[in-house]
């Protein structure tokens, strides 16, 4: 049995991040077994997006997004 405690970590840091840069994968065909925290709209402002489709390289689509804490 394999486990991941990255979700615990990064729930634990997110009080104390002040810029978050975040990959996010366009696959909702396939169940994760991990998950980063929910980024709230009222801490975090997006301050930063760049968006790519499939492509012959990629077979999902995907951004970069990164954002700020406003509170």
């Amino acid at each position: 049995v394999q486990t991941c405690a990255l979700p615990i970590l990064y729930k634990e840091a997110m009080h104390i991040a002040q810029q978050l840069y975040i990959t996010f994968i366009d696959d909702t065909s396939k169940e994760a077994d991990a998950y980063f925290p929910e980024i709230k709209k009222e801490e975090w402002k997006e301050t930063g997006r760049e968006d790519h489709p499939t492509d012959e390289k990629h077979l999902y689509p995907y951004s970069f997004i990164n954002y700020s804490r406003i509170k």
